[in-house]
């Protein structure tokens, strides 16, 4: 089991200077990580030659969830307490922040029950679980790094161990242009695009605009909705009067 760190603990404040020099460490026990994310700069990802950039990411035996909105530390615990995990809080934490109030803002590392050599199954699962805990969804990506940690507050060297999710492929998806009459159906690329690859921010959001769009190019909601259920727009979770709900917003707003 791996994770990286860098030695240089006196320019912290330098961002730019945390590219190179990444040392990856094989230590196993949680108490490892926690003397490491207390002093040095951190991540749960390896690099290809300690540079720290995405196209280098090389696996991850650990994941970190990144808190800092209003979630406590009890109750995150409550769910995620019995996994083997470090929490350290981070420097802001229970302080004002610019635009918040004072709120609980910590780290917790995960152990992996399986390396991850995958940049997109480890992005997906760290973004899906917060979703699902409520830490950053930003926090994702394969070049990411974390600041010290001003304290630890719980360390679990026994318990369950996390798995990495398998990001699903997109739904495939059948483009047509349809003439009716003198009404051509059109569908614009970036509509295209969307339905393809999914949105990067509110789901609901891209559901209104494709409506939008689509309308205005002389589809009815129903069609828009078969279109958009039978895509990689929608979450999981999403239902169907809940896209209908958001295309029907989409569909007045063309008019």
């Amino acid at each position: 089991m791996s994770f990286s760190f860098h030695p240089n603990t006196k320019d912290l404040q330098f961002h730019y200077i945390y590219t190179n020099n990444f040392i990856e460490i094989e230590k196993d026990s949680p108490r490892a990580v926690a003397r490491a994310i207390s002093r040095f700069c951190t991540s749960p990802i390896v690099w290809e030659q300690g540079v720290r950039k995405q196209k280098n990411y090389k696996y991850s035996d650990w994941m970190v969830l990144d808190f800092d909105d209003g979630v406590t530390i009890e109750d995150t615990l409550s769910k995620l307490g019995s996994y083997v995990h470090v929490l350290g809080t981070t420097k802001s934490h229970q302080k004002r922040k610019k635009g918040k109030g004072k709120c609980d803002r910590f780290r917790l590392w995960l152990k992996l029950a399986e390396r991850c050599t995958s940049l997109e199954n480890f992005s997906y699962t760290t973004r899906k679980l917060g979703d699902l805990y409520g830490s950053d969804t930003a926090a994702v990506d394969g070049a990411r790094k974390f600041l010290p940690c001003k304290e630890i507050y719980s360390i679990k060297e026994e318990g369950k161990l996390f798995y990495i999710l398998n990001k699903p492929a997109p739904k495939p998806v059948q483009f047509t242009q349809e003439f009716n009459g003198s009404r051509h159906k059109f569908i614009p690329a970036f509509v295209k695009s969307l339905l393809v690859n999914g949105p990067t921010g509110s789901r609901n959001f891209a559901c209104y605009k494709i409506a939008q769009y689509l309308s205005k190019n002389n589809f009815n909601q129903d069609e828009i909705v078969a279109m958009i259920m039978g895509s990689a727009v929608p979450s999981k979770e999403a239902t169907l009067s809940e896209v209908r709900s958001a295309v029907s917003n989409g569909c007045r707003a063309a008019l």
